[in-house]
This record gives C-alpha cells, structure tokens and sequence, in this order.
C-alpha cells in the first residue's frame, strides 16, 4: 500500500482518538509544553494580517493558535476525518480556511504564503525533497518556515527502564526505515526515519537558508501534568525544530 494512503486511512480511522490524546498528562506535555512553545518562540513577533500555511494541519490546534495572533490560516490535511474535527473545533470568526489535500503537491499558486508551519508530520513523507520544494514555491521571499519533528536520535532507539528511569539505546543513528509509532487504542502509525542531515540538506536544496535549529525541553508548568515525562523530556531530547528563510 503507498505510504501516503495508509497514513491517511489511519488518521481516518483514529482521528478522534489522536486528537483527544493531545489533551491527556501526557500528550499536553508534549504539544502544550515542548512542541507549540519552541514552534512559537520562532514565530515573527506580529502576524496579524500574514497569510500563514498549517501544512498537515491535524485537527487545527496550531491553525486556531495561529489565527488568535491575527494571521490568515489555511490548514491543509490528507485526513478528511481530522479536517471534520478542525472544522467543528474551530469558531468560525477566527477565519480559518481548510482544505483536504497533500503537503507534496500543495494547490497553491508561487508566493501564496508569507509564513508555513509543519508540526510533527513531515516523518510520515518519503520524499522530503519533493515537500520542501513546494513549501519554497508557495513561499514569500522574505517568508518563514517552521518545522517540527520527532528528534532524529528519539526516532531510532530502543527505551528499556533502568532504575525508574526511561534510558535510550541507539544502535544505529544513520539507519534510514520505517518505524511504527504507537499512540494506544490500536492507532499504529509508520513513519521514516532518517538523520538530522537528511533534513537540512532538503532544505537547502530547496533554496531554504536555515535560521535558528533547537531542541527544546519542557516549560516548568509541565512537571505538574506528568512529572515523569517531565523529568524524561529534560534529559533526553523529543523534538527538533527548526526555523528556515527563503531570501
């Protein structure tokens, strides 16, 4: 089966399921505090009136976020059950626009966006070349590119405990396959893994200069959700994020 479709069918078959795990102790401190405040903190501090791109919009967490800041959003999404979820989460007087379609051919014109955000979804792409260069074609000169991924050492090692503490074997970093990521309940995703080179050697084909590259750990507020993640999330790294510039 190609990837993109068995991707899509399992978004479809679990997008609620996802979509509510973002909200438990564990998910929060993931998204609410690692993920969104590193994307943020790279964000141009006004945004009010720039038409911003949620590439792999999910169910238009980052999309709502984005346009509470005053941003045009579109989000964009091969799941129509995850869009059926941002759409009835989202309130109508924020403005956001979604649209069901791939971040590998986006139905965009040249120079559409002046800012894109992709969070967490670029490891379910195979070929990353082809997705950096429609996000450079739809792009503004002068424009902005956030990405988020799952840290290239987190997506290749094996977790044991070890004195109540989760401990990372890596075996091979340079290994490109394909990993399945559990989420519980059944919802197996696969994804690519690759190293950190095979990242920002895309974008700079692409035409991408790159900006800023963190790895963020968890605002203190998260010790108080799960302090087990919280304490795992400050010794080993979960995301990479990274801020490219197309000049």
């Amino acid at each position: 089966m190609n990837m993109t479709k068995k991707v899509t069918g399992v978004y479809n078959t679990f997008g609620q399921q996802y979509h509510d795990s973002r909200n438990n102790a564990g998910g929060r401190v993931h998204n609410e505090y690692i993920d969104m405040p590193a994307a943020f903190s790279l964000l141009p501090k006004q945004l009010r009136g720039l038409r911003v791109l949620d590439a792999g919009c999910g169910s238009g967490i980052y999309a709502q976020a984005l346009a509470k800041k005053g941003a045009q959003v579109t989000g964009i999404d091969v799941s129509k059950k995850m869009l059926e979820i941002a759409s009835n989460e989202t309130p109508t007087k924020l403005g956001v626009h979604y649209l069901n379609g791939s971040i590998s051919k986006l139905p965009f014109r040249p120079t559409t966006f002046d800012g894109i955000v992709c969070m967490y979804v670029i490891e379910n792409i195979q070929n990353i070349n082809k997705v950096f260069q429609e996000f450079y074609r739809v792009l503004q000169h002068g424009g902005f590119c956030i990405i988020s991924i799952s840290h290239p050492t987190r997506a290749q090692i094996t977790k044991i405990e070890k004195d109540g503490k989760e401990i990372w074997i890596l075996e091979d970093y340079f290994k490109q396959s394909v990993r399945q990521a559990n989420f519980g309940g059944g919802m197996v995703v696969p994804k690519f893994t690759r190293p950190l080179q095979d990242y920002t050697q895309a974008t700079a084909k692409a035409g991408f200069l790159i900006q800023n590259i963190i790895e963020p750990r968890p605002l203190p507020a998260a010790k108080k959700v799960d302090r087990k993640k919280f304490e795992t999330a400050m010794r080993l790294p979960q995301i990479l994020t990274m801020k490219l510039f197309k000049s």
